[in-house]
C-alpha cells in the first residue's frame, strides 16, 4: 500500500536485503567467520544505506538488485552453477526494471569475461542463454515502451534532460 508505515517497512527489509546480500558476496569471495557480519554492520553505517533504511525509491531496488548480482556472478565463477548464472540474469533484469544504470554492471561483466579467457564457458553455457532470456523478458515492459515513444527514456538519459541539459527546459 501507499501507508507511511508500509513504506518505511519496504525501505527496511530492502536495505536488510541489500546488506545480507553483499554480506554473502562477501563469503564467496572468502571472507570467513566474524568478517561477514562485520561488512554487513560497516555497510550498514554507510550514509547512503543508512539514510536508505529510511527511504523507498528507484535507487533502493538498483542497489538491492547490484548488491544480488554481485552476490551471483561471484557465487556463478566459484561453483560454474547454471542457479547461480539465472540468479544473475534475474537480477540484471530486476535492477533494469528500477534504473538504467544497472545495464553499468552488465557492461563490466562482459568486459571481465572478455579479459578473462579462463571463463569463456559462460558465453557458451545454456543457462546463460537461459537467463539473457530471462533478463530480457523482465525488462521487456521497458523496451517497448521505449520503442513505441521514439526512445524518449533512452534519450532523456542522453541529453540529460532531467538535469535540465540538451531539451531539458531549465534555465540557460
Amino acid at each position: 500500500g501507499d501507508h507511511y508505515l508500509t513504506l518505511k517497512l519496504a525501505a527496511l527489509f530492502a536495505s536488510f536485503l541489500t546488506i545480507f546480500m553483499f554480506s554473502m558476496a562477501g563469503v564467496e569471495w572468502g571472507l570467513r567467520g566474524l568478517q561477514p557480519l562485520l561488512t554487513g554492520l560497516i555497510l550498514f553505517s554507510i550514509p547512503g544505506i543508512l539514510g536508505g533504511n529510511h527511504l523507498i525509491m528507484h535507487d533502493s531496488m538498483m542497489i538491492l538488485s547490484w548488491s544480488g548480482a554481485l552476490w551471483m556472478s561471484l557465487r556463478a565463477i566459484r561453483t560454474r552453477s547454471a542457479w547461480s548464472l539465472l540468479g544473475l540474469f534475474f537480477f540484471l533484469g530486476l535492477g533494469g526494471l528500477s534504473k538504467y544504470t544497472m545495464f553499468l554492471f552488465a557492461v563490466a561483466l562482459i568486459v571481465w569475461l572478455l579479459l578473462h579467457p579462463a571463463y569463456r564457458e559462460f558465453w557458451f553455457r545454456p543457462a546463460s542463454w537461459m537467463g539473457l532470456m530471462l533478463a530480457v523478458c523482465m525488462i521487456s515492459p521497458i523496451l517497448i515502451w521505449n520503442y513505441q515513444n521514439h526512445w524518449d527514456g533512452v534519450g532523456a538519459i542522453i541529453h540529460l534532460r532531467s538535469s535540465g541539459g540538451v531539451s531539458g527546459g531549465g534555465s540557460t
